[in-house]
């Protein structure tokens, strides 16, 4: 589930305004496929469904952006932003399991 002050970050993000449903709609997959793919990585289920961490909504943002983008290079670079973002992720969750 993505609330509506979740999706309107990441809108905000894409700087996008529209209120079409279809637009949201897409949005709102690729939340959930960001979600899902930070999951598959590694990152525990509640800290990637957790719409208060900071952490991993700097990863959707920028897995959003790499789709969203229209230049390859635009999207390689969004792609690496996320990849490091859910390591550093992974990190701090491990971190703090071990303090």
């Amino acid at each position: 589930m993505v609330s509506e002050g979740y999706l309107s970050k990441i809108k905000f993000a894409l700087r996008t305004v529209s209120t079409d449903d279809n637009v949201e709609l897409e949005i709102t997959d690729i939340i959930e496929e960001c979600r899902a793919k930070m999951i598959s990585l590694g990152v525990d289920e509640g800290v990637a469904n957790d719409e208060d961490n900071y952490l991993a909504l700097g990863c959707v943002r920028s897995f959003a952006r790499s789709k969203f983008s229209l230049d390859a290079d635009d999207q390689e670079k969004n792609m690496a932003d996320f990849r490091l973002q859910v390591d550093e992720l992974r990190k701090a969750v491990i971190d703090n399991a071990d303090s």
